[in-house]
C-alpha cells in the first residue's frame, strides 16, 4: 500500500470513529433512576424516586422494614408483601412522570438505618437488569 492510501485510509476511520456516535445520541445515552428515603413525621415516611428521560418501562421497588414495624397504609398500595422478611414490593409499569413518590403511613416511626430501599429496572440501551438503592435522608 502506498503512503497515500493508508493515509487516506487512517483519516477515514478517524472520522467514521468521531461522527458516528455523534450521529446516534441515544445509543450513548445513559438512563439514570435515583432514590432517596426520608420521613416527615412520626408515622409518615417517603421514597422519592427521580428519574431521566427515558425512564424504564417497569421499576420494581422493593423495601425491607425493621422487624416489628406495622404498616397502616401506602400510596400508591404495594403489589406484595412477604412477612417472612418484613419486606413490600412495588411494580411501577408505565411509568411517564419524571419524578414520583411512595409514601408510607407507619405505626410507629420507622428506623431509616434498619430500613433499605432496593429499585430494580431493565436498562433501555443494554437489556440488563439493574438494581440500585435508595440514600437515606434525616429531614
Amino acid at each position: 500500500m502506498s503512503l497515500k492510501i493508508k493515509t487516506l485510509y487512517l483519516l477515514m476511520v478517524t472520522v467514521i470513529s468521531t461522527i458516528a456516535p455523534l450521529s446516534f445520541p441515544l445509543l450513548s445515552f445513559a438512563e439514570t433512576v435515583a432514590a432517596r428515603i426520608y420521613q416527615t413525621g412520626e408515622t409518615m415516611t417517603f421514597i422519592e424516586i427521580n428519574l431521566t428521560p427515558p425512564a424504564p418501562p417497569t421499576l420494581i421497588v422493593e423495601m425491607k422494614l425493621p422487624s416489628g414495624s406495622n404498616i397502616i397504609k401506602t400510596m400508591p398500595p404495594f403489589s406484595k408483601q412477604n412477612k417472612k422478611s418484613n419486606s413490600i414490593k412495588w411494580l411501577l409499569k408505565n411509568v411517564k412522570d419524571t419524578s414520583f413518590s411512595i409514601q408510607l403511613v407507619t405505626q410507629a416511626k420507622l428506623d431509616l438505618g434498619s430500613t433499605t430501599v432496593h429499585i430494580r429496572y431493565r436498562n433501555r440501551d443494554s437489556g440488563s437488569l439493574t438494581e440500585i438503592q435508595a440514600v437515606r435522608v434525616s429531614q
